[in-house]
């Protein structure tokens, strides 16, 4: 799903609906659909629109590390950057996957980083960062994460992970 060609999900800020501000909507999009190897790779666009002009880099001053590029094998996914061409994809193939195929999930460690990995009830997963253990409480938004749903593509994308530090979601 996250390298199917012309792929769109829209994920609405959630906290803006609560709290009935404007609407500001994030448009998840593939393009540049392609084969490398034995991965399917697709580049990824996160278009913001709402608060002002759309913006196409919508994740450019987050925490997220700005995922602009998937990769999917039969081993797993690799999260990537758009800016890879197809030589550094391939090699980025050559090593271990972000996430293995199946996921497996894992809790933050302070080796890890605070990253995690969830999958809930509906087989969303969920992959993060947030504090690590014993870094006691946290004063403001302190974990960032991005779920997919093997049906749905990406469901959501919160936290530092997200432009304005909110929360967006699919309806």
């Amino acid at each position: 799903m996250l390298v199917k060609p012309g792929a769109k999900w829209v994920l609405r800020d959630t906290i803006a609906e609560r709290l009935h501000e404007p609407p500001r909507i994030l448009t998840v999009e593939t393009y540049d659909v392609r084969k490398i190897g034995k991965a399917d790779v697709a580049r990824v666009r996160w278009t913001l629109v709402g608060g002002g002009d759309p913006d196409p880099d919508a994740l450019r001053d987050t925490q997220a590390g700005a995922i602009t590029q998937f990769a999917v094998t039969d081993e797993g996914l690799y999260t990537l950057w758009a800016g890879m061409d197809d030589a550094q994809v391939d090699t980025a193939l050559k090593g271990k996957p972000s996430r293995s195929d199946p996921p497996k999930p894992y809790k933050a460690t302070k080796l890890n980083e605070g990253r995690y990995l969830t999958i809930d009830d509906d087989g969303i997963v969920c992959m993060g960062q947030g504090p690590e253990p014993g870094a006691g409480p946290c004063e403001d938004t302190c974990d960032g994460r991005v779920c997919i749903s093997e049906t749905k593509g990406i469901v959501e994308l919160s936290g530092n992970w997200s432009p304005g530090v909110t929360e967006f979601r699919q309806r």
